[in-house]
């Protein structure tokens, strides 16, 4: 990126020496910085700043045409969906910097989406350089838009700016409007081929909006029509998070009356990653397992600092964009309480492996209980992703309180039969999770199985009151994510045995290394 940036301003230099001038402004309007925001190089952006700090504050000339010129680096960032270089810059420039039209392309879809159609005149050089450009897939640039939101939202944060002042004189950029009902097509219904998703109180199908991003539109099969508006408004309270699937507002079918959520669309979730994980890339390895357990733990700390109970974590909700970054999803049930408050709610019969024992239906009466069912869900569902058993952890609990084989009802009928007849042998259900566990473990260091033993135990605990907070539990599982790292870094390459040259024969060179590009499905 470094020589890029040497030669884009005619200068010879050794690689990785610095510019002698970062300021240069190229006859196209724009300098070496912005091309490293395009670019979404930090480390260059960063190279360049340590030559000549105002670099990054530096406007693109009347060159680069009426639309981008005055564009910083920040804007390039920002426009170019470069959340890591945001960050980067947001913990740099000076607050005058944050102008009306920067905070208005990184808050705003319908104005990040007109530059969007305009990128090839950035200096992204993505297709130049023969590679595919990501942004071209409307879906991938929704996310990129929302990441790069988040991004900027947290720097504002960190410099103290309110980020309520998204666009002066306009509503926040997460306030959230009537969709057109025109403006949804492959409108559940229509012969798509598309079947829903079914869930406990609504169906969930694919559709599109404007002919071109895809999303998800959810109705209510169970309940009042008062429930779907109740999730929406609960939804729309919340500020974007990266954890959280995105809401785009509410739309209904005039023709029956018929509301829908309008949400974004995931392909995948992780029940359906744990089921056939070889139609979706394969068998995740230990360290993406982590990555997912310590995302869904920080949708959930976000959700709980804003006093959201989701009530409903399981495999089913925890979402998954095309690089299995988590996003939760269903607020059907979802409930609101004050900081230290309790709630006091009829649950339902819901799946008891994920329900919290104080949740449990014990004869019509109304446990109280906190947010702290949710910390009980993220940890069968941390256990479900440190063990091989995956989506058949319901294995561990045979045979106290379920039997497989001909003949018999599913595991999770049995599990729901024995709520409504015997709720009390439910209690054995973490105990027998976290004891019978162990055999079924990754392979990982004593020390980092120990840790992950430890967490799962203190989440699984049928005393809520014991169990540690969704921020404990995030610092926790970080510190395993972070000790995975490190014993890989620690362990010696392995060496290829050495093989015996025929007779009359020279010996093969060594293979190559391996590249340095990691698959998320490696361990």
């Amino acid at each position: 990126m470094v020589s890029l940036l040497l030669a884009m301003e005619g200068r010879r230099s050794s690689l990785g020496a610095p510019p002698a001038s970062p300021m240069h402004l190229s006859k196209l309007g724009w300098a070496p910085a912005h091309l490293a925001a395009c670019s979404g190089s930090a480390a260059a952006l960063g190279t360049l700043r340590r030559a000549r700090p105002e670099c990054i504050s530096l406007a693109a000339g009347a060159a680069a045409g009426k639309q981008f010129s005055g564009y910083t680096p920040l804007h390039c960032a920002v426009a170019c969906g470069a959340a890591e270089v945001v960050t980067l810059l947001l913990g740099c420039v000076d607050s005058k910097q944050i102008t009306f039209d920067l905070i208005k392309l990184a808050t705003s879809w319908d104005e990040w989406d007109r530059v969007w159609k305009q990128r090839a005149q950035l200096p992204r050089f993505v297709t130049a350089v023969g590679r595919t450009d990501p942004l071209d897939d409307k879906d991938a640039a929704y996310n990129a838009f929302n990441t790069v939101r988040q991004a900027f939202k947290e720097g504002l944060r960190r410099m103290g700016l309110s980020v309520e002042l998204e666009v002066p004189g306009g509503p926040p950029a997460w306030s959230f409007e009537e969709v057109p009902w025109s403006a949804i097509t492959d409108k559940p219904g229509a012969m798509t081929g598309r079947p829903a998703t079914a869930g406990g109180f609504g169906e969930v199908h694919r559709a599109t909006y404007n002919s071109c991003t895809a999303v998800a539109l959810k109705r209510v099969t169970v309940g009042s029509p008062e429930d779907l508006r109740r999730e929406f408004t609960l939804m729309r309270s919340l500020p974007p998070h990266d954890h959280i699937t995105p809401l785009y507002g509410i739309t209904t079918d005039p023709s029956t009356r018929q509301s829908w959520l309008v949400m974004a669309w995931y392909p995948l979730d992780l029940h359906r990653l744990f089921s056939a994980p070889m139609e979706h890339g394969g068998q995740l390895g230990l360290s993406k397992k982590l990555e997912i357990a310590v995302e869904l733990a920080e949708g959930l700390l976000f959700l709980h600092s804003h006093g959201v109970v989701h009530r409903d974590v399981k495999p089913d909700n925890v979402l998954l964009s095309r690089d299995l970054r988590v996003k939760i999803t269903d607020f059907g049930i979802s409930k609101t309480v004050a900081p230290g408050g309790e709630l006091n709610t009829a649950q339902g019969n819901r799946n008891p492996l994920w329900l919290a024992p104080e949740l449990q239906a014990f004869w019509d009466s109304k446990p109280s209980y906190t947010n702290a069912v949710d910390v009980y869900a993220w940890g069968v569902i941390f256990c479900q992703l440190t063990s091989t058993l995956h989506h058949r952890i319901y294995e561990l609990l045979m045979p106290e309180l379920i039997r497989m084989g001909e003949g018999r009802p599913p595991w999770h009928q049995q599990l729901l039969g024995l709520q409504l007849s015997a709720p009390e042998s439910l209690r054995q259900l973490p105990a027998l999770l976290v004891d019978k566990l162990p055999p079924h473990l990754e392979p990982m260091p004593p020390a980092l199985r120990e840790a992950a033993l430890g967490l799962a135990r203190d989440c699984l605990s049928l005393d809520p009151t014991q169990r540690p907070s969704m921020a404990q539990v995030v610092e926790r599982a970080r510190a395993l994510l972070r000790e995975v790292a490190a014993s890989r870094l620690a362990a010696p390459a392995e060496q290829p045995p050495a093989t015996a040259a025929a007779p009359g024969l020279p010996l093969l060179p060594p293979p190559p290394p391996p590249p340095l590009a990691r698959s998320p499905f490696e361990g």
